[in-house]
């Protein structure tokens, strides 16, 4: 992982539950929140995606599923593409 350092500040319950993810994952702190909040964020992003799919009433149900699958596999095969090593699941 590469990127800018910046300092989150978590209280104990909260740090304790994290260093212990980070260990059954096998994977370090950083990793671990790093990862989450890739899937809180691209989580975000289907969920924006799914508003605007409905919002079309030119778009039919299955066409509108369909690409909403498409981009969660997208966005799947992004973050894939992007891992080094082992993540948390």
């Amino acid at each position: 992982m590469s990127g800018t350092k910046n300092p989150v500040y978590l209280d104990a319950d909260l740090l304790a539950r994290l260093e212990g993810l980070a260990d059954e994952a096998g994977v370090d702190r950083d990793a671990y929140v790093e990862d989450a909040l890739r899937r809180y964020l691209a989580g975000r992003d289907l969920v924006a995606l799914q508003r605007e799919v409905s919002s079309r009433a030119d778009l039919a149900f299955d066409d509108a599923l369909e690409l909403v699958y498409a981009e969660r596999d997208a966005a799947r095969a992004e973050r894939a593409s992007g891992e080094a090593g082992s993540q948390p699941r």
